[in-house]
């Protein structure tokens, strides 16, 4: 309706257990803001505070009469991207999300605790279907990249007063429908009866 009052309005806060999830390519999308993912997807550890940060990039060509006037408007580029950054350094889904088969995942013995030994060989890893799955009061908010392409773009240093931290740069690139993002969103209010 339009009207001020502050209950359409949303932050974008993690669910419980985390707000990223990725799984293969090609693995059933979920259709709505809150039922439980299928066990092909796997969270993502830890977020920086910073959250999910959205990039709309829109190049538009102007084309122009002989008399200098606008004929019309036309999309060269356009693009969405997500920059997040990742804190799971002894996540194994982090590793396996980021280096795939170059992370192997050694578990925890009675002697030992969990190793994992990267072999960082550069590239990109694979591309993925990514969930990011956020709340705000009652409300859930869902979006879904059926074709995530991510790059590591930087990583923070190796110091006692800071938390290692690798940070992503996600293209959401076309699906066979020629969608970049599916978005499911659910206020939580029920109708009184």
């Amino acid at each position: 309706m339009g009207v001020n009052t502050g209950i359409s309005v949303a932050a974008g806060l993690p669910m419980a257990g985390g707000g990223m999830s990725f799984a293969p390519l090609g693995t059933a999308l979920p259709t709505d803001a809150s039922t439980a993912l299928a066990a092909a997807y796997k969270k993502l550890g830890p977020i920086s505070r910073e959250g999910v940060r959205l990039t709309r990039t829109s190049n538009i060509e102007k084309v122009l009469e002989w008399d200098g006037s606008p004929l019309a408007s036309l999309v060269t580029e356009e693009g969405r991207a997500f920059e997040v950054t990742m804190y799971g350094l002894y996540d194994t889904e982090v590793n396996q999300y980021l280096f795939g088969a170059n992370a192997v995942v050694t578990p925890a013995t009675v002697s030992d605790g969990k190793k994992i030994a990267i072999s960082d060989k550069g590239g990109k890893p694979d591309d993925s279907v990514l969930v990011f799955d956020m709340k705000h009061g009652k409300g859930r908010h869902r979006a879904i990249l059926p074709v995530a392409s991510a790059v590591i773009t930087a990583e923070n240093p190796w110091v006692g007063t800071g938390l290692k931290a690798y940070t992503l740069t996600v293209e959401a690139l076309k699906d066979a429908s020629g969608v970049r993002v599916y978005e499911y969103l659910d206020d939580g209010t029920f109708l009184a009866v």
